[in-house]
């Protein structure tokens, strides 16, 4: 599998395994199936309730523990240094391990408050906190996610350790490209969440039924859930995809044997300038 080498040399798959919504014992079966099926990538959160499941489902598979790159989040709503701390001991219990690959701030606001006053000095007491997880070794990166290009700048010249991951929503028709395009220039990796759209949009139907995906999945002899994906994963660096069937999790690994042209990239970008702000593509 692909591997995005970080700016501190700590080595990520490409291909991710969502586990939000996997919860309890369907959980348990959909982490061992995609252990089976050759995922090593899994995302977690404390707030997602699947970390004891996940935590099992490795120990159980025979796995080394080594071959696994394991993420975690620190809730939005958790703007202190104390409870930083205490939640990223709280994570590592709950899965039974020692340390975590990655460690990210879940968003730089509390989910419920996304509107409220400027949060950048709370995400400083809990970015300190995470880099001292990382200097102990209980942390192998530490990250963001869902931090806009102006949420990352109000604490990049005021941090010890700068920021090594980005996770944001990035699919055809919403593709970030201002906070792509800063992360890129500032060493930092971008990680896709939701690459097939989540709900469908403002009243369309959902991404992979939209004609031009269809279309240039037919061109490239893949699905179109395979060509969002692979969308994803080659605007940024790190696509984050979730399933609970073995088929589809062998598709979404299998994206790796193609590869879409900068031409296709660039016209893919363009579609619905209206979630771009219009932007220009990076690969414009």
């Amino acid at each position: 599998m692909k591997n995005v080498l970080l700016k501190n040399g700590v080595s990520i798959p490409a291909i991710g395994f969502g586990t939000w919504t996997l919860q309890g014992e369907r959980g348990y079966r959909a982490f061992r199936q995609a252990i089976e099926c050759g995922f090593r990538h899994f995302d977690t959160a404390e707030s997602y309730d699947t970390e004891i499941e996940l935590g099992r489902a490795i120990r159980d598979s025979g796995v080394a523990r080594e071959e696994f790159f394991i993420t975690s989040k620190l809730p939005g709503e958790f703007k202190a240094y104390e409870i930083a701390k205490a939640t990223l001991e709280q994570s590592l219990e709950r899965l039974g391990m020692d340390y975590l690959d990655l460690y990210i701030i879940h968003a730089p606001w509390p989910w419920e408050e996304q509107d409220s006053p400027d949060w950048a000095d709370g995400n400083l007491a809990a970015w300190r906190a995470m880099s001292e997880g990382y200097k102990a070794q209980k942390v192998r990166a530490i990250g963001l996610s869902n931090f806009s290009y102006a949420d990352i700048e109000r604490i990049w010249d005021r941090c010890e350790i700068k920021p090594m991951l980005n996770q944001i929503r990035l699919h055809i028709g919403h593709v970030a490209a201002s906070t792509v395009r800063y992360c890129k220039e500032h060493g930092i990796a971008v990680s896709a969440w939701s690459p097939l759209g989540g709900a469908p949009l403002r009243g369309k139907v959902a991404l992979p039924e939209w004609v031009t995906v269809k279309t240039y999945a037919k061109k490239y002899g893949v699905t179109p859930q395979q060509l969002c994906l692979r969308f994803a994963m080659q605007y940024g660096d790190i696509v984050i995809g979730r399933t609970g069937n073995e088929k589809h999790m062998l598709a979404n690994l299998a994206i790796e044997n193609f590869t879409i042209s900068d031409a296709d990239m660039l016209a893919l970008s363009q579609i619905d300038p209206y979630w771009q702000g219009g932007e220009k593509s990076l690969f414009a």
